[in-house]
């Protein structure tokens, strides 16, 4: 005897109930109904780490897998809240996010207590403002010596002998402190009063001479001269709490399910579905 009416429709209520379909294969993750797949995700490592995927441990690919993951649910909740539209590239669509949560200004009270607190961020080195000379061929490094020897100025040698392009180190890069050296010049370098000349000094791409021109000792920056880096700090320290906020409360607002089975690697992360709100 066919079921009836009622009977037809009981079972598809009971089968419209249930839980929802199993995610294809390659999908890992699901943030209400859209679907994160394995290649979206293997993009991003691409585009984020310069290992390839299988260089890299659970660990952190666990790791990546959490900035991804928030990342999108970032998106999606500016989207939905009306910060971006969701065509945009998203770069520039966490581009304009980060100035939405950007601190406009910092009170003066803050940026000193900064200051007070974190002195030790704010002392400079002992430091060297250097000129140097390169050679590779052993036959030109005696013209250089023979040229020094004869009182010729050791900006007038470096110009005309070194294959270094690099005349004088602070015209780049400032002065430079005993780390921003190879531990085989540092120490020589950091004998030498200013004028002097070093002795050549063989490495493994060629002979190497250095004159200081001059020294600088080590002193704690004013507040006046560390007030950028400071403002910079603490917008930077800020608008990363707000986005973590942000993501917090996207976690609260999305379901987010995902599917451990279907990644390629021993996932220990903040996603597992004991771990969603």
């Amino acid at each position: 005897m066919a079921p009836s009416t009622k009977g037809l429709l009981l079972v598809l209520v009971v089968v419209g109930c249930g839980p929802a379909a199993l995610p294809a294969p390659d999908v890992i993750c699901r943030i209400d109904s859209a679907e994160i797949k394995v290649e979206a995700f293997q993009s991003y490592i691409a585009q984020n780490s310069s290992e390839s995927e299988r260089a890299l441990g659970s660990d952190v690919l666990s790791g990546l897998l959490d900035l991804y993951l928030g990342e999108e649910l970032v998106l999606k909740y500016a989207i939905d809240e009306g910060w971006i539209v969701a065509e945009s590239i998203r770069r520039e669509s966490f581009a304009t996010i980060l100035e939405r949560l950007h601190p406009e200004s910092l009170d003066d009270q803050t940026i000193e207590d900064y200051y007070f607190a974190q002195q030790r961020e704010f002392e400079l080195p002992e430091r060297v403002r250097l000129r140097h000379i390169l050679i590779e061929d052993r036959a030109k490094l005696e013209q250089v010596t023979q040229a020094l020897s004869a009182g010729e100025s050791f900006e007038d040698v470096a110009r005309n002998y070194s294959q270094a392009s690099l005349v004088e180190d602070a015209e780049f890069n400032g002065p430079l402190a005993r780390v921003d050296l190879p531990s085989a010049f540092g120490e020589l370098v950091f004998s030498l009063n200013p004028g002097d000349i070093s002795e050549v000094i063989e490495a493994g791409y060629g002979y190497h001479v250095f004159q200081v021109t001059e020294r600088l000792e080590s002193r704690l920056l004013s507040l006046d001269e560390a007030r950028g880096d400071i403002v910079a700090n603490l917008k930077r320290s800020l608008t990363d709490s707000a986005l973590q906020e942000v993501e917090q409360l996207a976690r609260e607002r999305y379901n987010v399910q995902l599917f451990e089975r279907n990644l390629p690697f021993n996932y220990h992360g903040r996603y597992t579905q004991s771990s969603n709100p």
